[in-house]
């Protein structure tokens, strides 16, 4: 199991037994194996037993649990707690902000045991007869509810990615033909519902029958539908006969782009179907709604590889798991040139946020890695929070020692459009800002983020020199692509960040490489892809 994995099920151990009142201290030691988890940048499974007990908080019945789910994939404590909650209960554990002390009271006073009945009880306001909840509690768990309902059987890209290429290489050995990835996965879309492939004609369909990881729901001649390892769906397309390369572009874009390409029989390539279509060949990334125009040369579009520097990394200084050495060195053995290191601000106490005495012994490490690492640069940054009213955390004086500063919203979230894109402008206005982090604040299939003007937000970095991020954690992938034409327009850059927790967070920068992609952005709007003494003139007002 890869450490995601094995995090996910002490997540559902401490959700569940906090759920049913069990010891604070246990339910408290597994929420810290799955943060712990999360930031490693080893898996666990490759671990020996003396290295998985060194470390902290990773005691005996850790080790124990971790090591029944590496050798039989369950863990027998967690399945004891799945067995005494009914399954609409542990479904309902799933509801991001809901949290297991509501959902008890709703299951034990109420004798709702699912999201259906909750959402009954809501419609009959008798959730404002419980002890603790009011009208308002009632309207924000309808809303959460809402959006679960919306994003269920829904992946992140990153998530999908390994699954797709594995049953990619399934249906390849079992066949001759062609075999491509086709529709939203294709384009590398943030969130997909189902793997989908185009197989050339002449795919013999019955050799997915009685397959014992491949589920076939309908088997018709041109569509296969059905499920993978039980989890995740499946469309099999089977293009017509000497049409594989034109139905192929059809099927990858969207229903918009699709129609405006011809069908062409016995093209040897898409770019031949898009140029007897009258077209200019788009990667498929491009392939959506927008259609850029013939001016746009896709071959300076963002590679991973132009990326110079690593902006946006939290190291054990805050609540990251790598020192400030480790993280440095790996990313120059990653080939970067520079690492911007951006704890979190002293307002941040959730995540350990650094207050002006740590920010003085972390500059003075910085130091003497400058004058250690050769050919690399460490730059003095910090992610501050944009506090309540706009204003950015630390007195003028420590936010002018900083070479440049992302300013982020991790706190009241609850905002309308007209209160959160003032409080980001403010921000934005602020002479030390160089970039606004994680712009909306979202996290994907579990937060849909504040509502922001994005003309007005692009309009004021424009005005203000400030430039915005693309957060490329897999879970944010924020700023959306869909606005980076906006802000290339008007000016402003791009910086791709991977909010690195950890030295595996600097692979983060794949899928914002990806995302920004789908926007069309060029290696020249990237603020990361100049070199150092570039990116620090950049940012210079």
């Amino acid at each position: 199991m890869t450490n995601l994995e094995i995090a996910s099920h002490f997540s559902e151990l401490a959700s569940l037994m906090e759920l049913h009142r069990e010891n604070p201290f246990k339910i408290r030691t597994y929420q810290n194996v799955n943060t712990t988890l999360k930031k490693m940048s080893t898996e666990v499974a490759d671990m020996s037993a003396a290295e998985l007990a060194a470390i902290k908080g990773f005691g005996a019945a850790v080790q124990d649990k971790i090591r029944q789910l590496n050798e039989t994939g369950e863990m027998s404590t967690l399945k004891k707690y799945q067995d005494m909650t009914p399954p609409g209960i542990r479904e309902l554990v799933k509801v991001r902000g809901l949290g297991p002390k509501k959902i008890r009271v709703l299951w034990k006073d109420l004798g709702v045991e699912s999201i259906g009945e909750l959402l009954y009880a809501i419609n009959e306001n008798r959730l404002i007869e419980l002890n603790g909840f009011g009208l308002k509690t009632q309207s924000s768990i309808k809303e959460k509810l809402e959006y679960f309902n919306r994003q269920r059987h829904k992946y992140r890209y990153a998530s999908l990615e390994p699954v797709a290429m594995e049953f990619w290489e399934l249906i390849k050995a079992l066949t001759d033909v062609k075999v491509k990835w086709s529709g939203a996965l294709r384009r590398r879309a943030q969130v997909i519902d189902k793997i989908e492939l185009v197989v050339e004609h002449g795919f013999d369909n019955s050799i997915l029958n009685n397959h014992e990881i491949i589920n076939v729901t309908s088997n018709s001649a041109f569509l296969i539908d059905g499920m993978y390892r039980e989890n995740y769906s499946f469309e099999i397309h089977i293009a017509p006969e000497s049409l594989y390369y034109s139905f192929l572009a059809k099927m990858t874009g969207s229903d918009t782009y699709s129609a405006r390409l011809k069908d062409i029989d016995s093209a040897d390539s898409e770019e031949e179907v898009f140029l007897k279509s009258g077209l200019t060949f788009w990667p498929p990334e491009l392939r959506e709604e927008i259609h850029f125009d013939q001016k746009f040369d896709s071959s300076e579009l963002i590679k991973e590889q132009d990326i110079k520097g690593v902006i946006h990394a939290h190291s054990t200084y805050s609540d990251g798991f790598d020192s400030l050495k480790a993280l440095a060195l790996h990313c120059k053995k990653q080939g970067f040139t520079y690492l911007g290191i951006t704890d979190h601000s002293q307002s941040a106490v959730y995540a350990q946020g650094l207050s002006i005495e740590s920010l003085e012994k972390q500059w003075d490490e910085i130091n003497q890695l400058n004058q250690a690492i050769s050919d690399f640069q460490i730059l003095k940054g910090i992610e501050s929070d944009i506090l309540n009213d706009g204003s950015l955390d630390y007195p003028p004086e420590v936010l002018s020692s900083f070479d440049f500063i992302i300013a982020s919203i991790h706190s009241v979230l609850n905002m309308d459009i007209e209160r959160a894109t003032s409080r980001v402008i403010k921000a934005i206005e602020n002479p030390y800002t160089s970039i606004i982090g994680h712009p909306t604040g979202r996290l994907l299939l579990a937060r849909p983020g504040y509502p922001l003007d994005f003309e007005k937000i692009i309009d004021a970095c424009a005005a203000n020199d400030v430039s915005i991020e693309l957060n490329a954690n897999p879970y944010r992938l924020d700023m959306d692509w869909s606005h980076i034409p906006m802000a290339v327009e008007k000016g402003v850059m791009i910086s791709i960040n991977p909010d690195a927790h950890s030295m595996r967070g600097v692979e983060h920068i794949k899928y914002g490489v990806l995302a920004a992609r789908k926007g069309g952005l060029y290696r020249s709007q990237c603020l990361n892809t100049l070199e150092v003494d570039q990116f620090l003139k950049q940012l210079k007002k």
